[in-house]
């Protein structure tokens, strides 16, 4: 695979050896069946959400094939593609940051993956003009209607949304941003209907002064690669 960048704001993620394949059905939190050229192969699945709305018998996807089998990069979502892979929407927000592409983060760079916080662990631990500031990544892979995204689709888990306004409570700086990894989206809202109290942590965080953000990607599958299309969505509360 290799990653290119162009200006203004998008992120070029080019990938190989992908497959066209149909969903026929999610068999466990971490497997999801798939068709191939009539015959069926089971299919990894980085993503814990329901993911309701994409894994529908039917549904056209692309998959990646590698040394260790096959897995399920995006699913067909108007004539683009839902990126579901959570390690590839990581990769690409890397690369991003890398290169600069993202004007508030631009002054960042990643210190370390995975840094503990308190009792938590934490997706990135990056330096911001100096300064050490945690941050959580979160998938929003759900679509309220046609134009705005959506996390979480399922009750989530609380513990590190609480642990960085304990943090930031203390003194500390923290970011939480949304992957809204759908196209043609242009806004981001925390889904109150399924997960009420996590959206009043959301709003917690805000008033404390973490910085909450959502930026929009998906799977472009005529150029086979992951594109960073908006840095900087509306964000609804």
């Amino acid at each position: 695979m290799e990653l290119f960048y162009r200006k203004k704001w998008l992120n070029y993620f080019v990938l190989t050896e992908l497959l066209s394949a149909v969903i026929d059905r999610r068999t466990s939190r971490f497997t999801v069946n798939i068709i191939i050229n009539d015959t069926k192969y089971k299919a990894y699945l980085c993503n814990t959400g329901k993911l309701s709305q994409l894994l529908v018998k039917g549904k056209k996807a692309c998959c990646l094939k590698n040394s260790k089998g096959i897995r399920l990069l995006a699913v067909k979502d108007y004539d683009k593609g839902a990126l579901v892979d959570t390690y590839y929407q990581m990769k690409s927000f890397e690369k991003a940051i890398n290169v600069s592409i993202i004007p508030w983060l631009e002054k960042c760079s990643i210190s370390r993956r995975n840094p503990k916080l308190g009792n938590s662990v934490m997706d990135y631990l990056l330096i911001c003009n100096g300064n050490k500031v945690y941050v959580e990544l979160k998938s929003a892979i759900l679509r309220l209607n046609t134009h705005i995204a959506s996390y979480p689709d399922t009750v989530s888990l609380r513990r590190h949304v609480s642990e960085l306004i304990k943090h930031v409570m203390l003194g500390g700086k923290a970011m939480v941003i949304f992957v809204a990894a759908l196209p043609y989206v242009n806004s981001f809202k925390p889904n109150s209907e399924v997960d009420p109290l996590l959206a009043s942590l959301i709003k917690q965080l805000l008033d404390e002064g973490v910085i909450v953000k959502a930026i929009n990607e998906y799977f472009e599958p005529k150029s086979k690669c992951i594109m960073l299309d908006n840095y900087d969505l509306k964000f609804i509360i």
